[in-house]
Protein backbone atom coordinates (compact mmCIF):
# COMPACT_ATOMS: atom_id res chain seq x y z
CA UNK A 1 0.00 0.00 0.00
CA UNK A 2 2.83 2.53 0.76
CA UNK A 3 4.82 1.51 -2.31
CA UNK A 4 1.72 2.26 -4.29
CA UNK A 5 1.09 5.95 -2.51
CA UNK A 6 4.93 6.64 -3.31
CA UNK A 7 3.83 5.49 -7.07
CA UNK A 8 0.71 7.73 -6.86
CA UNK A 9 3.35 10.77 -5.85
CA UNK A 10 5.77 10.44 -8.10
CA UNK A 11 3.42 10.35 -10.77
CA UNK A 12 1.55 13.77 -9.29
CA UNK A 13 4.69 15.57 -8.89
CA UNK A 14 6.11 14.84 -12.42
CA UNK A 15 2.74 15.39 -14.03
CA UNK A 16 2.60 18.81 -12.46
CA UNK A 17 6.09 19.61 -13.63
CA UNK A 18 5.48 18.89 -16.86
CA UNK A 19 2.06 20.50 -17.09
CA UNK A 20 4.18 23.56 -16.53
CA UNK A 21 6.05 22.64 -19.59
CA UNK A 22 9.17 23.79 -18.08
CA UNK A 23 11.62 26.73 -19.97
CA UNK A 24 14.16 27.76 -17.87
CA UNK A 25 13.88 30.63 -18.71
CA UNK A 26 10.66 31.74 -17.90
CA UNK A 27 10.42 29.32 -14.70
CA UNK A 28 7.79 30.25 -12.55
CA UNK A 29 7.76 30.35 -8.66
CA UNK A 30 5.48 27.10 -8.70
CA UNK A 31 7.62 25.35 -11.32
CA UNK A 32 10.43 25.80 -9.01
CA UNK A 33 8.72 24.74 -5.89
CA UNK A 34 7.87 21.72 -7.54
CA UNK A 35 11.38 20.70 -8.76
CA UNK A 36 12.77 21.55 -4.80
CA UNK A 37 9.76 18.97 -3.98
CA UNK A 38 10.83 16.04 -6.07
CA UNK A 39 14.54 16.28 -4.96
CA UNK A 40 13.81 16.82 -1.61
CA UNK A 41 11.26 13.81 -1.86
CA UNK A 42 14.08 12.07 -3.43
CA UNK A 43 11.40 10.72 -6.15
CA UNK A 44 13.54 9.73 -8.87
CA UNK A 45 15.11 6.91 -6.55
CA UNK A 46 11.80 5.81 -6.29
CA UNK A 47 11.96 5.33 -9.88
CA UNK A 48 15.37 3.70 -9.73
CA UNK A 49 16.98 6.31 -11.64
CA UNK A 50 19.60 9.00 -10.88
CA UNK A 51 18.84 13.26 -10.21
CA UNK A 52 21.05 13.16 -13.75
CA UNK A 53 19.01 11.15 -15.26
CA UNK A 54 15.68 12.32 -13.89
CA UNK A 55 15.98 15.94 -14.35
CA UNK A 56 16.56 15.60 -18.10
CA UNK A 57 14.13 12.45 -19.13
CA UNK A 58 11.05 13.56 -17.05
CA UNK A 59 11.66 17.55 -16.74
CA UNK A 60 13.39 18.67 -20.12
CA UNK A 61 16.33 20.46 -18.21
CA UNK A 62 19.77 19.25 -17.81
CA UNK A 63 20.15 18.78 -13.71
CA UNK A 64 22.76 21.99 -13.48
CA UNK A 65 19.69 23.98 -14.90
CA UNK A 66 17.10 22.22 -12.09
CA UNK A 67 19.63 22.75 -9.31
CA UNK A 68 20.39 26.05 -9.95
CA UNK A 69 16.71 26.75 -9.89
CA UNK A 70 15.89 25.34 -6.49
CA UNK A 71 18.90 27.65 -5.49
CA UNK A 72 17.48 30.51 -6.78
CA UNK A 73 14.03 29.73 -5.57
CA UNK A 74 15.84 28.96 -1.87
CA UNK A 75 18.01 32.02 -2.12
CA UNK A 76 15.07 34.84 -3.18
CA UNK A 77 12.27 33.48 -2.94
CA UNK A 78 8.88 33.54 -5.27
CA UNK A 79 9.43 37.42 -6.20
CA UNK A 80 12.64 36.81 -8.07
CA UNK A 81 10.54 33.98 -10.09
CA UNK A 82 7.68 36.50 -10.44
CA UNK A 83 10.42 39.53 -12.04
CA UNK A 84 12.36 37.39 -14.20
CA UNK A 85 8.82 36.46 -16.50
CA UNK A 86 8.62 40.00 -16.85
CA UNK A 87 12.37 41.48 -17.16
CA UNK A 88 15.75 39.37 -17.72
CA UNK A 89 17.60 39.71 -14.66
CA UNK A 90 20.31 37.89 -13.44
CA UNK A 91 20.81 36.42 -9.79
CA UNK A 92 23.71 39.25 -9.37
CA UNK A 93 21.42 41.87 -10.36
CA UNK A 94 18.54 40.50 -8.00
CA UNK A 95 20.57 41.15 -5.10
CA UNK A 96 21.37 44.47 -5.92
CA UNK A 97 18.04 44.86 -6.07
CA UNK A 98 16.34 43.06 -3.10
CA UNK A 99 16.65 45.70 -1.12
CA UNK A 100 13.15 47.66 -3.09
CA UNK A 101 11.49 43.63 -3.58
CA UNK A 102 8.45 42.52 -2.04
CA UNK A 103 6.44 40.01 -2.73
CA UNK A 104 4.31 41.70 -5.17
CA UNK A 105 6.06 45.29 -5.56
CA UNK A 106 9.40 46.68 -6.59
CA UNK A 107 10.04 50.30 -5.61
CA UNK A 108 11.07 52.52 -8.06
CA UNK A 109 11.79 56.32 -7.85
CA UNK A 110 10.67 55.68 -4.43
CA UNK A 111 6.88 54.49 -5.61
CA UNK A 112 6.07 50.68 -4.89
CA UNK A 113 5.04 49.39 -8.14
CA UNK A 114 3.29 46.22 -8.72
CA UNK A 115 5.36 43.49 -9.91
CA UNK A 116 2.82 42.88 -13.00
CA UNK A 117 2.52 42.42 -17.05
CA UNK A 118 0.65 46.16 -16.75
CA UNK A 119 4.15 47.68 -15.43
CA UNK A 120 6.58 45.84 -17.51
CA UNK A 121 8.14 48.07 -19.80
CA UNK A 122 8.54 50.38 -16.78
CA UNK A 123 10.06 47.51 -14.67
CA UNK A 124 12.47 46.49 -17.54
CA UNK A 125 13.60 50.35 -18.30
CA UNK A 126 14.47 50.25 -14.37
CA UNK A 127 16.31 46.64 -14.66
CA UNK A 128 18.58 47.91 -17.59
CA UNK A 129 19.47 51.01 -15.77
CA UNK A 130 20.52 49.60 -13.00
CA UNK A 131 22.67 46.96 -15.08
CA UNK A 132 24.05 49.80 -16.78
CA UNK A 133 25.33 51.22 -13.37
CA UNK A 134 26.38 47.95 -12.39
CA UNK A 135 28.71 47.63 -15.33
CA UNK A 136 29.74 51.16 -15.19
CA UNK A 137 30.38 50.61 -11.61
CA UNK A 138 32.51 47.54 -12.15
CA UNK A 139 34.66 49.51 -15.17
CA UNK A 140 35.65 52.02 -12.68
CA UNK A 141 36.67 49.43 -9.90
CA UNK A 142 38.85 47.07 -11.92
CA UNK A 143 42.63 47.69 -10.84
CA UNK A 144 44.97 49.38 -13.19
CA UNK A 145 47.73 47.14 -14.70
CA UNK A 146 50.04 49.18 -12.45
CA UNK A 147 48.27 48.08 -9.28
CA UNK A 148 48.18 44.30 -10.61
CA UNK A 149 52.06 44.91 -10.72
CA UNK A 150 51.92 46.32 -7.18
CA UNK A 151 50.61 43.32 -5.78
CA UNK A 152 52.33 41.05 -7.48
CA UNK A 153 55.91 42.55 -6.49
CA UNK A 154 54.70 42.90 -2.65
CA UNK A 155 53.18 38.92 -3.00
CA UNK A 156 56.92 38.19 -3.67
CA UNK A 157 58.31 39.94 -1.74
CA UNK A 158 56.49 38.72 0.79
CA UNK A 159 57.44 35.12 0.20
CA UNK A 160 60.90 35.99 -0.04
CA UNK A 161 60.88 37.32 3.76
CA UNK A 162 60.10 34.44 4.88
CA UNK A 163 62.31 32.17 3.47
CA UNK A 164 65.12 31.43 5.84
CA UNK A 165 67.67 28.65 7.63
CA UNK A 166 65.26 28.30 10.10
CA UNK A 167 62.11 27.41 7.96
CA UNK A 168 59.70 24.18 8.88
CA UNK A 169 60.12 21.64 6.09
CA UNK A 170 56.56 21.58 5.15
CA UNK A 171 56.54 25.43 4.83
CA UNK A 172 59.91 25.18 2.71
CA UNK A 173 57.40 22.94 0.32
CA UNK A 174 54.59 24.82 0.79
CA UNK A 175 56.45 27.94 -0.74
CA UNK A 176 58.12 25.98 -3.40
CA UNK A 177 54.86 24.69 -4.65
CA UNK A 178 53.44 28.41 -5.03
CA UNK A 179 56.18 29.19 -7.03
CA UNK A 180 56.16 26.65 -9.27
CA UNK A 181 52.37 27.29 -9.35
CA UNK A 182 52.65 30.87 -10.02
CA UNK A 183 55.84 30.43 -12.63
CA UNK A 184 53.45 27.73 -14.51
CA UNK A 185 50.68 30.60 -14.35
CA UNK A 186 53.02 33.55 -15.56
CA UNK A 187 54.05 31.39 -18.03
CA UNK A 188 50.54 30.81 -19.52
CA UNK A 189 49.76 34.69 -19.58
CA UNK A 190 52.79 34.79 -21.49
CA UNK A 191 51.89 32.55 -23.89
CA UNK A 192 48.66 34.00 -24.59
CA UNK A 193 50.86 37.18 -25.31
CA UNK A 194 52.90 36.17 -27.88
CA UNK A 195 50.16 34.13 -29.29
CA UNK A 196 48.08 37.78 -30.11
CA UNK A 197 51.66 39.27 -31.12
CA UNK A 198 51.67 36.57 -33.96
CA UNK A 199 47.84 37.02 -36.02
Amino acid sequence: MEQNQEWLDAGFWIGRQQAFALIASKCSAAQAQCLKQVRESKIHEKLGTTWQEFCPEHFGISRPTADRIIQQFDEFGAAYFKLASIARISAADYRELAPSIDAETIRIDGEHVPITQANASRIRAHVASLRSELKAEQIRTIPSLQEFHNRLTNVIRELDNRVGPNMATVDQDFISEICKVGVDQLNKVLKRIAQLSHR
